[in-house]
């Protein structure tokens, strides 16, 4: 991505969803929940394996803000697009590219004011 937008400061994957900007720890999701009153706050997560094809890939990333400014030019685009195939090609001959997508809730609960007024 850096060497085909021109950003060079742009990372190969995003930000930790933990660091905020200037590298401080951002409040959880948990955290949130916690300070608006809930309790037994939890997350479950539940790894789902997934297989892209190349054209399902390329699709997806294109419909992502990092490729903003490659789409805005269409040549560049185009050897965006051929550059990218090549190189997943070379790292997986079949065209499956597999991941495993980390789906996840949080789930809490507000007390019953009726149990701790006892």
């Amino acid at each position: 991505m850096a060497r085909w937008s021109g950003d060079k400061s742009r990372p190969a994957s995003a930000a930790s969803a933990t660091t905020g900007s200037g590298g401080q720890a951002r409040r959880t999701h948990e955290d949130v929940l916690r300070d608006a009153g809930f309790v037994d706050v939890v997350e479950y997560q539940f790894p789902t394996p997934h297989t892209w094809t190349v054209d399902e890939f390329i699709g997806f990333l294109w419909s992502t803000s990092y490729t903003a400014p490659i789409r805005e030019n269409p040549s560049l685009a185009e050897g965006f697009e051929q550059d990218l195939r090549a190189q997943l090609r070379e790292c997986e001959l079949s065209g499956q590219l597999r991941e495993s997508i980390a789906h996840y809730y949080i789930l809490g609960r507000k007390p019953d004011p009726a149990r701790i007024s006892r």
